[in-house]
């Protein structure tokens, strides 16, 4: 069987450029606000496969990325394989495939214009590596243009693997290195489709090193481990959401526009509040109550510091959400190529992250605190030392970036 993989190593798609490939519908009245609302129900869905794929486990992971990946995916798919994957990508929306790209379109000159003002550090790459036996559709190469290569999978397979590896390694600045592993690439592959990213930003206010400390945090269902645990006082846009029993927290990083954050919710402890308050978040609660709510208050603030890596075998965790056929011999993907039969058969994931003093950086390549809606005088208190869920979260382009479970530093 033709071998092709996926790989979402946190990574992102470069938007797409329209082409004669596809069927143009009126695009004019569409933006990038409809293809990332659809990313964010995403993101609840896979954050939900995963928590049953490896439950009580820390999690980390990029939406941002895997969705791109599938995208790539989708534009290349045809019949019950591209309804499946409009599907499980939330593109209602969109009437045609030309409606997507459109959209991607108009967030790729939203972000190029962002990036000379925008001192956070966000890199993402794709890259579809076909095989040089694969005759692939004019309208694709022109539709993808510079992020196309041919490798020679069939007479040097470990040579292609070690160059796709480069290429993750590179984008994320080493934080992903080896991201397939020998004899992932066979003579019967014929396309893998990369994506990868690197993410660095410094808080918007730092934490004072001489502060932090060694601190109980409560792990679920075992003994309490200590943490080195960062503390500060500061004014953060802070809210309550009542229905999950659950509090959230906005820490900015450093940059012009202040549009990137990071979001931390952290439940009224439990032995499962952190299962519980997964089973319910939506996306509605995220757009009504967390990205336009909250207030500015001040807050005491202690937050661990967390170092971590994590690597999925997405196959089983993607026909959980419904992707249908694409991993089967079934699939259709003839957009890709007419002449050459183009089956996926492997999907991975590896995402890693860092949290300290200064700041995060992501790559890839979840207390004692006062529960009220109410402004009181004292400070508030958000003391995260029990599991939490957190969110990178784009607010210019409405999308999360990446999506985590804190379950303590032994998972």
């Amino acid at each position: 069987m033709n071998k092709a993989i996926i790989i979402a190593a946190l990574a992102t798609l470069l938007p797409l450029v329209w082409s004669q490939c596809l069927t143009r519908n009126d695009t004019s009245r569409l933006s990038a606000d409809k293809l990332y609302y659809g990313q964010r129900k995403f993101t609840i869905s896979l954050l939900d496969a995963l928590q049953k794929a490896r439950p009580n486990e820390s999690l980390f992971f990029s939406p941002h990325s895997t969705y791109r990946a599938l995208l790539l995916a989708y534009f290349g798919a045809k019949g019950d394989t591209e309804h499946s994957l409009k599907n499980t990508l939330q593109l209602d929306w969109a009437n045609s495939k030309a409606d997507v790209s459109h959209a991607y379109e108009l967030e790729k000159q939203a972000r190029a214009n962002r990036v000379q003002h925008q001192t956070v550090e966000f890199k993402s790459v794709d890259k579809l590596y076909f095989s040089k036996q694969v005759k692939v559709k004019e309208c694709i190469k022109k539709m993808f243009n510079e992020n196309i290569e041919t490798l020679n999978f069939a007479t040097e397979p470990e040579e292609s693997r070690e160059k796709i590896n480069k290429f993750v390694e590179d984008v994320t600045k080493a934080n992903i290195k080896d991201l397939l592993p020998p004899g992932s690439i066979g003579t019967d592959t014929n396309v893998v489709l990369a994506n990868a990213a690197f993410f660095k930003g410094n808080w918007a206010s730092k934490f004072d090193k001489e502060d932090t400390q060694k601190k109980i945090f409560y792990e679920h269902s075992r003994m309490p481990v200590y943490v080195d645990m960062m503390k500060q006082r500061g004014y953060f846009n802070y809210g309550v959401i009542e229905q999950l029993n659950t509090v959230f927290l906005e820490m900015p990083y450093k940059g012009e526009d202040g549009s990137i954050s990071m979001y931390i919710f952290l439940p009224v402890f439990t032995v499962n509040a952190i299962d519980e308050f997964l089973e319910k978040i939506t996306p509605e609660i995220l757009d009504e109550e967390v990205f336009s709510g909250g207030l500015q208050r001040e807050v005491d603030v202690e937050f661990p510091k967390i170092s971590f890596e994590r690597k999925f075998e997405l196959v089983p965790i993607l026909k959980e959400m419904g992707v249908g056929n694409l991993f089967e011999d079934s699939a259709d993907l003839s957009d890709f190529s007419e002449k050459q039969s183009i089956k996926f058969d492997d999907a991975v994931h590896q995402a890693k992250i860092e949290i300290d003093e200064e700041g995060s950086v992501a790559a890839a390549a979840t207390a004692i605190f006062s529960f009220r809606s109410s402004r009181p005088t004292e400070p508030a208190q958000f003391i995260c030392n029990h599991p939490f869920m957190f969110l990178i979260h784009d607010q210019k382009s409405k999308e999360v970036l990446f999506a985590g479970v804190y379950r303590g530093p032994n998972e």
